[in-house]
């Protein structure tokens, strides 16, 4: 059977996956990688504000670009499997 994957734009209904992804990459190493996952905050709210600002072009910080985030999830689930 042929799994089907889906990219998921972030949004509040992802906090707890969120949240369970991360403690999960920090139990393997501090420095979690892909960057994209954190946006070095720990707070959810505080990282969809960061993600939406990117995503606009709005407030970039020197040295940085506009940029896209996205979940990886199976169809119709919301655990997230990267990003």
């Amino acid at each position: 059977m042929e799994e089907k994957l889906e990219l998921i734009v972030p949004s509040e209904q992802y906090e707890e996956e969120w949240k369970s992804i991360v403690a999960e990459m920090r139990a393997e190493t501090p420095d979690i990688t892909p960057y994209a996952l954190r946006h070095q905050t720990d707070d959810y709210a505080e990282y969809l504000r960061i993600v939406r600002r990117f995503a606009a072009g709005n407030d970039i910080p020197a040295g940085k670009v506009p940029s896209e985030i996205y979940f990886l999830c199976r169809n119709g689930e919301t655990r997230i499997l990267g990003a």
